[in-house]
C-alpha cells in the first residue's frame, strides 16, 4: 500500500471510544504566551522501530497512574517519546536507545489499552494538520483529548467508504507515477471502495481524462485510443 493510505482495511467492530471534544481548552495549538506553535514538517517517519505484536504486550501497563484515564495517559506517553526522538531527527541526530526504547514502550501500552491505538495515532499524525498541530502546540491533558479526536477520526475513516474515497482522491496527486500503479493494483482488492470512487468520481473532484480517471475506467481509455488508431488509418487510406 502507498505511504499513509491503508485501501484494504475493512470495517471493523471496534466499540466506538467517547466524545473527548468536551472540555478542550480554548487555547488549543497555542503555548503558555499565548502565541500559536507551528507544527515542524516531520522528517520522523523514516525511524524504524519493531512493531508490536499480541504476545508482546504484558497485562500490565509500565507508568500509568493507577486510577487515571489509561488511554489518555497511554496517548500522552506516547506524544512525549514521539516528540522527544523526532527532535533528535531534526537536528540530524542519531535517536538515542533510550529514545527507541520509550517510543516501543509507548507504543506497547497504547496498544493495550486500544487495539490499533498506534497505528490509528501515526496515520492521524500524517493526514490531520490540525492534530500534528496539537502535538506541538498542546501538552498534558489537553494534548491527549486532542490527539483521541485524531484517533475517532481515523476510525470513522476505517468504516465509512466515503471518508475512504475522498482520502484516497486527496492523497492521489501528491504520489509519484510509480506509487499510483501500486493504489491502483491495491484498489483491485477493495472492491466497495473502488466502486464508490467510480459511481461519485466527479463528486469527489476526479477530473475526466486525468490519470485516476483513466485508472478507474482502464477499458474506456482502451476504447478510446482504440477508435483513435482506427480513424488513422482511415485517413491513411
Amino acid at each position: 500500500m502507498f505511504d499513509g493510505l491503508d485501501l484494504s482495511v475493512r470495517s471493523g467492530r471496534r466499540t466506538a471510544e467517547k466524545d473527548v471534544s468536551a472540555g478542550m481548552d480554548a487555547g488549543a495549538g497555542k503555548g503558555e504566551s499565548g502565541v500559536e506553535r507551528e507544527a515542524p514538517v516531520s522528517p520522523f517517519a523514516g525511524l524504524r522501530l519493531p512493531r508490536v505484536r499480541r504476545e508482546q504486550v504484558p497485562a500490565g501497563m509500565d507508568g500509568l497512574v493507577p486510577g487515571s484515564d489509561p488511554l489518555h495517559q497511554a496517548v500522552e506517553r506516547y506524544a512525549r517519546a514521539w516528540v522527544d526522538a523526532e527532535r533528535m531527527v531534526r537536528q540530524e541526530l542519531p535517536v538515542l536507545e533510550h529514545q527507541k526504547k520509550a517510543l516501543f514502550e509507548a507504543g506497547r501500552d497504547l496498544e493495550r489499552v486500544r487495539r490499533g491505538g498506534e497505528a490509528d495515532l501515526r496515520a492521524a499524525l500524517k493526514h490531520q494538520p490540525e492534530i500534528r498541530q496539537a502535538l506541538y502546540g498542546l501538552e498534558g491533558p489537553a494534548r491527549a483529548r486532542r490527539l483521541l479526536e485524531g484517533l475517532e477520526h481515523e476510525d470513522r475513516v476505517r468504516k465509512s467508504p466515503d471518508l475512504r474515497a475522498a482520502r484516497f482522491v486527496k492523497a492521489w496527486d501528491g504520489l509519484s507515477r510509480e506509487q499510483q500503479g501500486v493504489a491502483l493494483k491495491e484498489l483491485k482488492r477493495d472492491a466497495q471502495l473502488e466502486s464508490i470512487l467510480r459511481e461519485k468520481s466527479r463528486e469527489l473532484g476526479i477530473r475526466k481524462g486525468s490519470t485516476l480517471d483513466h485508472g478507474l475506467h482502464p477499458h474506456q481509455r482502451e476504447q478510446a485510443l482504440s477508435r483513435s488508431r482506427s480513424r488513422g488509418m482511415d485517413m491513411g487510406m
